[in-house]
C-alpha cells in the first residue's frame, strides 16, 4: 500500500473539527426546507467578504461630478462677465465651510500616500487607504504567523516574508557625484588630479592600511602604465578545467612529456590560440603548446634575446636561427561567455635588477626535473623598480569541446563566402618563428600601435 505524502509544512499535524452548516440551497430531486428568512440575511456574504477587502476608490471630484461647462442662472445679463473671469459665487457657496464628521476626515487623505489606516493594516469593512501599486493583499498574506519552532526550516529560507535586508542591500545614504574633470577648468581640474596624490607625501611610517590598522608600509613602489604590453589588448581567459592536463589521449602528440606530477607545465605561458572563424561554429578556437619542454624554454629564451637586441646566440636545447619552433594542436575550445571589463589592470612587478621576480635560476619542468637557465642572465630588459599596469579589456570563460555524433574535428565545413584558395584549413602543427615586431607589422598596424604608445610615453597635452 503506497502512502500519501503529506503537504503541510507543520511538523504537527494540527486536526480542525469542520462544522459544515446546512446547505443554502437544496439538491436536486431533494427537498429540504429553507426558511425565506436566511435568503435575505448579510450573514450569508461575511464568508466571501472576509477573503478579499473591496476597498472604497474615490476619483478626484470625490464621486460628485462637477458640470462646470452648465451656465448657471444669472450668467446672462448682469454679472455674466464676471463668471467666465473666474467669479463662482454662483455655483460655488460662499458661507463658512462645514467640519467634517470624524468618520469622513479619512476621505480629505491622500489616497496615494500609506499611512496607519491603509488597506492593508484595516479591518475588514472598515473603509481605509489604497496601498502603493494599487490592489489588495489577500487575507491569508494579512493573517500569516511565523511559528519558527512549529516550521520546518528549509521552508524559511524560501518564505518571502522572513527575509531580511542585509547591509548590502539595505538602503544607503545618497552619495554626492562627483564634478567630472571635464566639467571643470584648467586650474580646478589640475588641483583635482593634485588632491589624489596626498598618500604619496605621506612619510612611510605613518602609511596604515584602510581597513586594518595593524599593518604597516615596509616599501613605497612607483606604479607605471607598462609601456612594453601597452599596445597589445588583454584578455582575461578561464579555464573550466586544467589546459595543461595531459590526458592519455590528449598527450599522445606531445614528446617527451610527463603527466600529473603537479608541477609547473613551462608549455602553458607559450600557448597559442588559433580563432576557427566558421559560419555555424563562431566560438570555436583552436588551442596549441609547444611540442615539448625544451622546446617551450628555446622559445621563450628566443624572445628574451629578440626583445633585449642582443646578438643571436645559439640556445641549449633550442633551434637554429632559421629553424621554427614547433607547436602542436591539443584541443579545440568553444567560448561560453564574454564581457567587456572596464576598470581592470593587469600588474607585473619589476625588482629593478633586471628582471621580474621569481622567474630567474632554474625551471622545473612537468615530469620533475630541474634544469638550469643558461643564455642571457639578465632574464630580460632592465627597467625601474615598480608595478607596471595594462588595461584588461575582455573576459572570457572558454571549455572544451566536444565533437558532434559523426563529426570529423580535423575537417572544417565548405565556406560559401571564402573562395577555394581562402578556404579553412585544419592545422595540426605550426611552425614560429621570432622575429622583431617592426619587420612584420604592416605599416597601418605599426601607426595604431604608436599611437597607443605616444598615450603613455608622452606629456599630456596642454588644453
Amino acid at each position: 500500500m503506497a502512502s500519501r505524502n503529506s503537504k503541510t509544512d507543520l511538523i504537527v499535524r494540527v486536526r480542525y473539527q469542520q462544522k459544515l452548516p446546512p446547505p443554502p440551497f437544496p439538491p436536486r430531486l431533494l427537498h429540504i426546507p429553507t426558511s425565506p428568512h436566511r435568503y435575505a440575511e448579510a450573514g450569508a456574504l461575511n464568508a466571501l467578504a472576509s477573503e478579499r477587502e473591496v476597498p472604497m476608490i474615490l476619483d478626484g471630484e470625490l464621486g460628485l461630478p462637477l458640470e462646470l461647462g452648465k451656465i448657471p442662472d444669472g450668467a446672462y445679463g448682469d454679472g455674466e462677465e464676471e463668471y467666465w473671469i473666474g467669479n463662482r459665487a454662483a455655483i460655488v457657496p460662499t458661507g463658512p465651510v462645514p467640519t467634517p464628521h470624524e468618520e469622513d476626515l479619512f476621505l480629505l487623505g491622500d489616497v496615494a500616500a500609506a499611512g496607519p489606516s491603509s488597506a492593508s493594516s484595516s479591518f475588514v469593512g472598515t473603509p481605509g487607504l489604497i496601498p502603493p501599486g494599487g490592489g489588495t493583499p489577500a487575507m491569508g498574506e494579512r493573517r500569516k504567523v511565523d511559528v519558527s519552532w512549529l516550521r520546518r526550516t528549509e521552508y524559511l529560507s524560501s518564505d518571502p516574508g522572513s527575509k531580511v535586508l542585509t547591509d548590502k542591500q539595505a538602503p544607503s545614504a545618497p552619495k554626492t557625484d562627483e564634478p567630472l574633470l571635464d566639467s571643470l577648468s584648467r586650474d580646478a581640474r589640475a588641483k583635482t588630479i593634485a588632491s589624489t596624490f596626498t598618500a604619496a607625501h605621506i612619510p612611510l611610517s605613518e602609511l596604515r592600511h584602510p581597513s586594518k590598522a595593524h599593518l604597516r608600509a615596509e616599501e613605497a613602489w612607483d606604479v607605471l602604465p607598462d609601456a612594453e604590453l601597452w599596445p597589445n589588448q588583454l584578455n582575461l581567459v578561464r579555464f573550466g578545467e586544467d589546459p595543461g592536463e595531459r590526458a592519455e589521449k590528449e598527450g599522445t602528440n606531445a614528446v617527451g612529456t610527463g603527466g600529473g606530477h603537479g608541477f609547473l607545465d613551462p608549455r602553458l605561458p607559450r600557448a597559442l590560440f588559433r580563432p576557427v572563424e566558421l559560419p555555424e561554429d563562431d566560438n570555436r578556437v583552436g588551442y596549441y603548446l609547444p611540442v615539448s619542454d625544451q622546446v617551450a624554454q628555446a622559445y621563450t629564451k628566443k624572445r628574451e634575446r629578440v626583445l633585449d637586441d642582443d646578438d643571436e646566440e645559439e640556445g641549449g636545447g633550442g633551434a637554429e636561427e632559421d629553424e621554427g619552433f614547433e607547436f602542436v594542436h591539443v584541443r579545440d575550445y568553444e567560448i561560453t561567455t564574454t564581457r567587456t571589463l572596464v576598470g581592470e589592470y593587469v600588474f607585473v612587478v619589476h625588482d629593478g635588477l633586471g628582471k621580474e621576480p621569481d622567474q630567474g635560476g632554474e625551471t622545473v619542468t612537468s615530469t620533475g626535473e630541474k634544469e638550469e637557465e643558461v643564455g642571457n642572465g639578465g632574464g630580460g630588459k632592465k627597467r625601474a623598480r615598480g608595478a607596471y599596469f595594462t588595461p584588461v579589456k575582455m573576459a572570457q570563460t572558454l571549455r572544451k569541446r566536444r565533437p558532434r555524433r559523426g563529426e570529423d574535428p580535423t575537417v572544417f565545413a565548405h565556406d560559401p563566402d571564402r573562395s577555394e584558395e581562402d578556404q579553412l584549413v585544419f592545422w595540426d602543427k605550426i611552425q614560429v618563428k621570432v622575429t622583431p615586431i617592426d619587420e612584420v607589422l604592416p605599416e597601418a598596424e605599426k601607426e595604431e600601435r604608436e599611437k597607443e604608445l605616444r598615450t603613455v610615453l608622452e606629456p599630456p597635452r596642454r588644453v
